[in-house]
């Protein structure tokens, strides 16, 4: 591996080769972000996590998941 091989969340991890960026999917609050971190620090990565502070939906999908979820998932998607 390249020392600019990077950790992302928005591809399949594997086959793990140097051009490659693996990525971590999973729920919401899985530590999915922790583990890319503290894998980032170990191997030398530079890390690349998906934007929070751009989201319109993040805060109302936290307050009702049942009613935003959709909303959410779409415009992840869209970002994507």
């Amino acid at each position: 591996m390249t020392a600019r091989t990077t950790l992302s969340l928005l591809a399949c991890p594997f086959p793990l080769r140097p051009s490659s960026s693996p990525t971590y999917p999973g729920n919401i609050s899985a530590g999915k972000s922790t583990l890319c971190r503290d894998l980032a620090k170990a191997l030398g990565f530079e890390l690349f996590l998906e934007p929070v502070v751009t989201n319109p939906y993040l805060e109302l999908y936290y307050g009702d998941a049942k009613a935003y979820g959709l909303a959410m998932q779409l415009w992840l998607l869209r970002q994507r």
